[in-house]
């Protein structure tokens, strides 16, 4: 279907529920739960579709309910905060250049993540994070397409590239040491790991930063006979990278970020900077 009709629409959307897989394979299919482990669905699924509807613009919908299941007195779990920030990153490096979230309402057999409990607040702040960061990256990111480099990272760094224009790339890493099962989700952080990769030899870098939900800050890197190496330090969950050609970059993404999206991330963290309770991991 993806092939049939991806390139009828302008923009094509497509909803890869993760959360719905795996709760399937819990309560239906046992034999799938090696497939769902990890929210690669959603990587795979983006990457056919985006294959379909190339070159238009891809859409992707993720999930952010719970599953009701009143006749069996049982409920699925809601997506975790880390699963979420992976899905979302998936999804980028597919080549999604729209993100929204399957739904709100806290009512019914789908109850989304508008209900008053802990694990939908605690999803619902992460949506809130994801936004802040990816849109303060949106002018770049609107404007890319996944891109194949030389990149040598080390073992459980998964990285792929996105190209914006002729001046811009976009450097995504996900800690792939993770494990998400009925439970929820369990997240090995890196320490120190390896990241080299060599830019287009058209694309000579005036400026290399990082964009997270608290804005853009610096990131150690080196440059070495046209390798750009990075120096992470420690990578909880993702990561998200720009190497530009472009001095006025940042400060143009920073002033959009302090202009829209700094106050509600403040309002976001406060309570878990004052509570005590585990701020959202990048």
């Amino acid at each position: 279907n993806w092939y049939l009709y991806g390139q009828l629409p302008d923009i094509m959307a497509a909803d890869p529920y993760y959360v719905n897989r795996l709760k399937d394979a819990y309560w239906s299919h046992p034999s799938r739960l090696p497939l769902y482990v990890k929210p690669t669905y959603v990587y795979a699924i983006g990457q056919v579709c985006r294959s379909a509807c190339a070159p238009r613009p891809l859409h992707l919908i993720l999930n952010s309910c719970s599953w009701v299941d009143q006749e069996n007195s049982r409920e699925f779990r809601y997506s975790t905060p880390e699963e979420k920030r992976i899905e979302a990153y998936y999804a980028l490096a597919a080549g999604a250049t729209g993100l929204s979230y399957w739904w709100f309402t806290p009512y019914g057999q789908c109850r989304g993540c508008g209900a008053d409990d802990a694990a939908a607040r605690a999803l619902r702040r992460e949506i809130g994070l994801l936004g802040a960061e990816l849109r303060t990256a949106g002018p770049v990111l609107v404007r890319s397409c996944p891109v194949e480099l030389p990149v040598t990272a080390s073992r459980y760094l998964w990285v792929r590239t996105l190209l914006a224009g002729d001046d811009t790339l976009v450097v995504l890493c996900v800690n792939d040491d993770h494990l998400c099962d009925r439970n929820g989700t369990v997240v090995q952080p890196l320490e120190n790991p390896q990241l080299r990769l060599q830019p287009p030899g058209w694309l000579k870098p005036a400026d290399v930063f990082e964009i997270t939900s608290e804005g853009t800050r610096d990131v150690g890197h080196a440059t070495s006979d046209a390798w750009l190496s990075f120096d992470l330090g420690t990578v909880q969950v993702t990561r998200m990278l720009v190497v530009t050609a472009d001095n006025n970059l940042r400060r143009e993404l920073q002033s959009q970020y302090d202009a829209k999206f700094a106050g509600n991330v403040k309002r976001l963290l406060e309570p878990a900077r004052t509570h005590g309770v585990r701020a959202p991991r990048q």
